[in-house]
């Protein structure tokens, strides 16, 4: 037998037997994969369309730069008004004053009440951009009178000197003469003699926070009062520390933190704090409790 064989690939289909082609919706034709490929813009471009190009709409920008002058041209009424409301509608520019005139005028007083007659000659002058000094009143954080206030100082028990001894102490440190200082390591006001004497501000009283005051308990408060007086020289002057030891489950820890509270916040003097910073060493399995507790 013979077998032909026929290289289907190199021959056109026939005409007879067209198939459809779809790309995109449209059907088309398979001939168009036979057809050389040409890169678009190459050919000329032709319309689509069978229909005549429309016409473009011719534009006369002649005379429109106003190179051209109206000269017979008469002004209407809406001319005229356009003419005057041309600098109103104009967007406020701000134009400094001349220097000269500026320099020259005389100054005013800048008055909210612009009325002569209500300016008052015996009345102290406004604060051109200055600000009266704020009358310091000396009072305590918290209320020491309250109902459940726990006082730790009492300017008027714990201010006060309590032997014989302290008392001449402090009328001796009082009478002792001044030494001649040499002028180099004197302040200028000192040398002049306009050093004011600045009074001391009264003592006030340190109380508890009422937050902490509440959660308490009796012996709690104890061991507070305690550790005041022993940090703070209360107790004894030459010592300011103490050691506190107790059972567990008592409040240490709460009575440290309250310690520490009123220490950041609070002193004898009135809106100072008696320390800056406060350091707790413990041991590391204790730094979660203490971190918990505060």
């Amino acid at each position: 037998p013979i077998v032909l064989t026929i290289n289907k690939e190199n021959i056109a289909p026939s005409a007879s037997k067209r198939s459809r082609l779809y790309v995109g919706g449209t059907p088309q034709s398979v001939d168009r994969l036979i057809k050389p490929f040409r890169c678009p813009g190459s050919a000329t471009p032709t319309r689509a369309s069978e229909k005549p190009a429309r016409k473009k709409r011719k534009v006369n920008y002649k005379g429109a730069d106003g190179d051209e002058e109206d000269g017979d041209k008469a002004y209407t009424n809406d001319d005229r008004l356009a003419l005057a409301t041309r600098d109103i509608n104009k967007f406020p520019v701000f134009k400094a004053k001349d220097k000269e005139t500026a320099f020259r005028s005389r100054f005013a007083v800048p008055l909210i009440n612009k009325n002569l007659e209500a300016y008052n000659a015996c009345r102290p002058p406004p604060l051109l951009g200055l600000r009266r000094g704020a009358a310091f009143i000396a009072k305590p954080l918290h209320d020491p009178s309250g109902e459940f206030a726990i006082v730790l100082y009492d300017p008027t028990v714990d201010g006060k000197p309590t032997t014989a001894e302290e008392v001449e102490k402090k009328a001796e440190d009082k009478e002792v003469p001044k030494l001649d200082v040499p002028i180099m390591h004197r302040s200028l006001a000192d040398i002049l003699g306009l050093k004011k004497s600045v009074e001391e501000r009264p003592k006030v009283p340190v109380v508890i926070d009422p937050r902490l005051a509440k959660v308490l308990r009796p012996h709690q408060v104890e061991g507070v009062k305690f550790l005041y007086r022993c940090t703070t020289g209360l107790l004894d002057p030459n010592a300011e520390g103490c050691i506190m030891a107790d059972e567990m489950g008592l409040g240490k820890t709460l009575q440290c933190i309250t310690l520490m509270w009123t220490l950041l916040k609070q002193s004898p003097e009135a809106g100072k704090p008696t320390i800056q910073k406060c350091v707790i060493a413990c041991p590391s399995s204790l730094v979660r409790n203490w971190a918990n507790e505060l």
